[in-house]
């Protein structure tokens, strides 16, 4: 079951790029306009108890195609929308957290460290057949030194769990800093 939170982030995702192709059907409209300069009433509006109101089409004049579902250039390509929050729940959470909270990252404390959390997040292997859970148990044997993985963060292989695990949570993402707050209690329920 989704939650609230995304729900309510892929709404506005979805109300973004509406948005962005109504944009576009506006301002070819605008582009394509025969009679730069006119008034209104040149195009069709009427004055309304002083104001003027919505535009209303001439006969000859077809009505708007409604956009269309292919996608068509206008010249512009909005920014990506970035919907994942940042958030940190460390190893220290992980390693105390019931296995609910697991279930929502997809990995269990079993899962093999190697070809996991390293390269991508630690840049070297641990020994054969060590796991998260090893790991998070041990943290005076991997809290040593911080061996940046091909994403690029200067993590040891301890606080690499907590990243890949945080990461992990849908709608969520770490960004290399452990500022921010976990939106998962130890029961597996979303808080954030």
């Amino acid at each position: 079951m989704r939650s609230l939170g995304d729900t309510v982030k892929r709404f506005l995702k979805a109300v973004v790029v509406a948005s962005v192709a109504v944009a576009a059907v506006i301002t070819a409209g605008v582009a394509a306009d025969p009679k730069p300069g006119t008034s209104p009433k040149a195009y069709g509006m009427q004055d309304v108890g002083g104001t003027t109101a919505s535009p209303t089409l001439p006969p000859t004049t077809p009505p708007p195609s409604a956009p269309s579902a292919t996608p068509t250039s206008t010249g512009y390509e909005p920014p990506p929308v970035e919907t994942d929050v940042l958030a940190w729940c460390s190893p220290g959470f992980w390693r105390n957290a019931a296995p609910a909270a697991w279930t929502l990252t997809g990995y269990t404390k079993d899962t093999v460290f190697n070809g996991t959390v390293a390269s991508a997040w630690y840049g070297a292997n641990l020994g054969v057949g060590v796991t998260l859970g090893d790991v998070l148990a041990s943290p005076q044997t991997y809290s040593g030194k911080a061996v940046p993985g091909s994403l690029g963060y200067s993590l040891n292989a301890y606080n690499a769990v907590g990243a890949l695990l945080t990461s992990a949570l849908d709608g969520y993402r770490f960004d290399g800093t452990q500022t921010t707050s976990c939106p998962v209690n130890n029961h597996g329920v979303l808080v954030g």
